[in-house]
């Protein structure tokens, strides 16, 4: 998983925001996914397809809960990833992205798709349209709003064609789009 994702988010915007961006951009882009796994492991969802050349990771922000695991997983990330000087820039940008979830939800529990990629050797055969599928699907089932948000505007249409529904765009630094399933 580690590999497709860092594969499939290596010249994406809101990643490279992330990660420090020097001779190491590579291993803190592994390191990143490492890290989301785990988070998604823990408080939401991580899903492979079949084939096993695409996988997603879905949060349940509601289930995230302070603790020393991901608490210590935090230090790392910022000191093995991100660095300590764009802690604050970072911190800002997750502010505003939930200030929109929050606001689009209302009281109801999301589904945040937070990333879903396929190994670049394996885009445009319909693995990662079936895996959002599965993901509304799961959605529903759960009886949360499904939500997304993209830096790359080559993916909009890949949206739209599934059925999300572009609500509002942030400036970042950088264009984010942000999508929900009605």
């Amino acid at each position: 998983m580690v590999n497709i994702l860092a594969r499939s988010f290596d010249g994406n915007l809101s990643v490279n925001h992330l990660v420090k961006q020097d001779d190491r951009r590579s291993v803190r882009i592994r390191k990143l996914m490492a890290y989301v796994i785990e988070e998604c492991t823990d408080f939401g969802r991580v899903l492979v397809s079949e084939d096993r050349t695409c996988c997603a990771l879905v949060m349940f922000p509601d289930k995230k809960r302070f603790g020393w695991h991901s608490f210590w997983r935090d230090v790392k990330l910022v000191f093995r990833v991100m660095g300590l000087g764009s802690v604050f820039r970072v911190m800002e940008k997750e502010r505003m992205v939930k200030t929109v979830q929050m606001a689009v939800s209302g009281n109801r529990p999301i589904y945040y798709i937070w990333f879903i990629g396929v190994h670049p050797n394996y885009q445009g055969r319909g693995a990662g349209r079936k895996l959002l599928d599965e993901l509304v699907s799961d959605s529903a089932v759960l009886g949360r709003l499904c939500l997304l948000e993209t830096s790359n505007q080559l993916n909009l249409p890949f949206y739209e064609r599934a059925g999300f529904v572009h609500y509002q765009t942030l400036d970042v630094g950088y264009p984010l789009f942000f999508y929900k399933m009605e």
